[in-house]
């Protein structure tokens, strides 16, 4: 990007000199002398820490391992017990299924469209 600034006359005169000195572009010495004075204002950022969620007792060493898929399991145990309990009763299948799991909510809206014949 093309962009006009005004420099003190000390401070051309002194790039100039490094500019000679070093070889290097007047472009190239502002854009890192631009880059050290950003990095030294730019705020430090806080790495992510990770904190995981635990639900019940952590595990600790010497603890028997966890089966995870025997707890899918035993939730599904439960969730069919649910149900059959419900299908025994004189409710039905639809009221069984709504105490296992609730059932999605939605609204349907009805258009209505008049059509109106046009004479010619």
């Amino acid at each position: 990007m093309k962009t006009t600034i005004d420099i003190a006359d000390d401070l051309i005169d002194r790039a100039r000199l490094i500019q000679k000195r070093d070889d290097i572009t007047l472009r190239a010495l502002v854009e890192e002398g631009l880059r050290l004075v950003l990095d030294k204002h730019a705020k430090p950022v806080k790495p992510y820490k990770f904190e995981p969620v635990v639900v019940g007792e952590p595990y600790r060493a010497g603890m028997p391992e966890i089966d995870v898929n025997a707890l899918i399991a035993e939730g599904y145990a439960e969730r069919e017990a649910k149900i059959s309990a419900s299908m025994d009763g004189a409710l039905g299948y639809r009221h069984a299924r709504a105490v296992a799991e609730e059932p999605a909510t939605y609204e349907v809206v009805k258009r209505q469209v008049k059509w109106r014949r046009t004479r010619k």
